[in-house]
């Protein structure tokens, strides 16, 4: 069974009338008849009687609230009423009233309104379309606004049972005399019906008016105490109001203020996925207010929303930012920076914006989002935790003044009326640092993850996705300038937040993030057929690097049939006749990838089906000394898609012969200058260089270092020879032959 509960805490101004007055305490009047019937209340002391209860009378109220919510829409409304009279507040609803006592403090009534709705397990489709709708919460004052019940009711005498005599946090009332005895019977009979009530009925909803919930009093507690001090509460964002046209805005407001006649009246929406993301307690808070109502707070909590088959069926994730601390603001206040806002990105899963919020030193942001991995494919979930990482973006929007454009322009009496309806402009959002997080710690335990990234330079991380190569480069001859002028990600200005200043500040962000469920893909996706694996291999020994070669041309060649190797612009030669049935069913086992060879080692990187010649290929080159190579591999990484399927069409393979050594590129000034290099070639540059620096395959893998094809492209014809291969008849070779030296992979003898 699920249970919703909701809460609205009401601060109501205080009228020093009001204020004033101080509740009525009556002493209990005993009859002359009564005395003469009884002879035992004779004996009984009026102060006897008079200690079970205290009375409390009240005159005019000094505020109407009328609150209207939709939890589901186009299915459930609820609302309650709610009068005020100061020490006293009266809650009507469809299924009851409650009497309670307020808090008061600094001239402000607090009014706390607790609901609870119980309703059976909601289907699977009804919990997918719950993550993109709202809850539509309404609030009036004003007694136009409530219903018939409550300007009916006219009792203004209420009870206060003498175990709440001495408490001070808010208290139930009674609009009876209570007596322990029946009291006592009455509370006994309540819990036997609400329990046997709450349980409802197919797709009922059952709802009451109850005491509050320990969670939701002591966040209450804790919001009335920081208040009354004139401290900030930490609060969730309510969802963007949609824009509207000006001519709809200005008869909305010309209506509003016809019938309200100055009430207030606020339209809420709040997220729905707040239920599933954060089922323990979500707070909002209404910060426009008027009429009377200084504060709105909204307090939102669910139990077993969701079902156990439910979890194991959707297996969601659920990921939470909840702040930066140690923003050094004054440089962005300096530079212009009013507001900041966050962009998580989890590839291939998620991606979402966070609320924009002021700059200042420690921001809080408490987002959340309920993320159902079950519609992505599983190989994909596993590629994402182990070789991937959560990106977080920290975004500064930057307010530009416009001033001084508005004075270039015609009259001035225009321009001082669009001064006034524009002051701000804002211009476009700066990336000014990312944080990023590995995430691989959930594949062995579906336990939080929680941990505070430290901030870097937008240029020091590898973030952006590899832009695809055109097929058309592949197919016909090309010019440098269509292979470097391609679209690319284009290098935004380099931020104002250097590393060394994140650094010194120690500039973090906290990530969470959590399966409700263990990952159902990570139990039986090894045996996946339509895998792949990488591997990554530098050798300093040329004969051993020749008897790879020989072995990837021996094996391609025998699926794809003999024919030139993939060199830039020299793809004109044709393949030999291959029959395509038989290529389309062997052409997966094609292995592809690069091959750098800059005289001193070469770099292969070779990817392929994770079961076939592979495994045989990695068995022979794992055994090779370390003095020899430097192995990258893991047996455990599995991979949905290739990085370089275009090379597929061409034996699978770029060779790059280069002119001078990769130590010599990397220590040239001119390989540094902005402009000199093409943009594609330098980031080849900057990842082949990462990756000779590189200890595990999981920090090549995770920081993107692998070139992209375009990328190679562009380095090969920069610092490349332009050579083909001639086709001729493969012997059987090993890796372990070195007999052959100062060759090199095309069998010509070097300087």
């Amino acid at each position: 069974m699920i249970t919703l509960r909701i809460s609205f805490l009401l601060a109501i101004d205080l009228v020093e009338e009001h204020a004033k007055k101080l509740p009525k305490k009556h002493k209990k009047k005993t009859k002359s008849k009564a005395k003469s019937k009884s002879n035992k209340s004779k004996k009984m002391p009026e102060t006897a009687n008079n200690s079970c209860y205290k009375v409390i009378e009240v005159q005019n109220p000094i505020s109407y609230v009328h609150i209207e919510y939709e939890l589901f829409p186009k299915k459930f409304k609820y609302g309650a009423d709610v009068v005020c009279w100061g020490p006293v507040a009266k809650i009507f609803t469809k299924n009851g009233a409650k009497v309670l006592r307020t808090v008061t403090t600094n001239n402000t009534v607090w009014v706390p309104v607790f609901l609870e709705h119980y309703l059976n397990p909601v289907p699977t489709e009804e919990i997918r379309k719950l993550l993109n709708q709202v809850i539509s919460v309404h609030i009036k004052t004003g007694k136009s606004s409530v219903g018939a019940k409550v300007k009916a009711d006219k009792k203004k005498i209420f009870y206060l049972h003498k175990d709440d005599f001495h408490n001070d946090f808010f208290a139930e009332l009674y609009t009876d005399k209570p007596i322990d005895k029946e009291e006592v019977r009455k509370n006994a009979i309540q819990r036997i019906l609400l329990n046997l009530l709450n349980f409802p009925v197919n797709h009922e909803i059952v709802s009451w008016v109850y005491n509050m919930d320990d969670v939701h009093a002591h966040k209450i507690c804790q919001i009335i105490i920081r208040r009354s001090v004139g401290e900030e509460i930490r609060c969730k964002e309510f969802c963007a109001e949609e824009k509207v046209a000006k001519k709809d805005k200005k008869k909305r407001k010309k209506k509003e203020t016809k019938k309200s006649g100055g009430n207030y009246k606020t339209d809420l929406k709040i997220p729905s996925h707040v239920l599933l993301s954060d089922p323990l307690l979500s707070t909002f808070q209404v910060r426009e207010t008027g009429n009377r109502l200084r504060q709105i707070f909204i307090l939102m909590s669910s139990e077993n929303i969701l079902t156990t088959f439910q979890k194991q069926q959707l297996c969601p994730l659920v990921v939470k930012i909840r702040k930066i601390s140690h923003l050094p603001f004054e440089i962005l206040t300096r530079n212009g920076f009013s507001q900041i806002y966050l962009n998580c990105e989890i590839p291939d899963v998620c991606e979402f914006k966070t609320a924009i919020k002021p700059v200042c030193d420690t921001v809080h942001f408490d987002e959340s989002r309920f993320v159902i991995t079950s519609d992505l494919p599983e190989i994909k979930i596993l590629e994402m935790l182990q070789t991937r990482r959560a990106i977080l973006k920290i975004l500064g929007v930057r307010s530009v003044s416009t001033k001084n454009l508005l004075q270039r322009k015609g009259n001035k009496k225009k321009n001082k009326k669009k001064e006034k309806l524009n002051q701000d402009k804002t211009g476009d959002d700066v990336a000014l640092a990312v944080a990023t997080f590995d995430l691989s710690a959930l594949i062995k335990s579906f336990h939080l993850f929680k941990e505070k990234g430290q901030c870097y330079n937008m240029r020091s991380v590898t973030t952006e996705k590899p832009p695809k190569l055109d097929s058309y480069l592949m197919d016909r001859r090309f010019t440098i300038n269509e292979l470097n002028l391609t679209e690319c990600a284009k290098n935004g200005p380099n931020s104002l937040l250097a590393d060394p200043v994140l650094f010194w500040k120690g500039t973090t962000v906290k990530f969470e993030a959590h399966f409700l469920a263990p990952p159902h893909p990570l139990f039986h996706i090894k045996g996946a057929s339509n895998s792949y694996r990488r591997l990554l291999v530098i050798i300093f020994n040329h004969g051993v690097a020749k008897s790879l070669f020989d072995n990837l041309l021996k094996h391609n060649y025998g699926i794809l049939g003999p024919g030139p190797l993939l060199i830039p612009n020299f793809l004109a030669q044709k393949r030999y006749s291959v029959n395509p049935d038989q290529l389309n069913l062997e052409k997966e086992q094609v292995l592809s990838g690069f091959c750098v060879d800059d005289d001193n080692s070469v770099i292969f990187y070779i990817e392929g089906p994770s079961n076939g010649y592979f495994l045989e290929l990695v068995h022979q080159i794992t055994g090779l000394n370390y003095s020899t190579a430097r192995v990258f591999y893991n047996s455990e990484y599995l991979f949905e898609e290739r990085l370089y399927q275009t090379f597929q069409k061409n034996f699978g393979f770029l060779i790059i012969t280069l002119k001078l050594p990769l130590v010599d590129i990397f220590t040239q000034e001119k390989t540094y200058i902005e402009g000199n290099v093409p943009v594609h070639c330098f980031k080849a540059i900057q990842k082949l260089n990462l990756i000779l620096h590189s200890s595990t395959f999981k920090s090549i893998l995770s920081h993107s270092l692998v070139p992209t094809e375009i990328e190679l492209l562009s380095f090969s014809v920069e610092y490349g020879y332009q050579v083909r291969y001639h086709f001729k008849q493969l012997k059987k070779s090993s890796l372990f032959d070195v007999k052959t030296k100062n060759v090199d992979l095309f069998g010509q003898k070097r300087a």
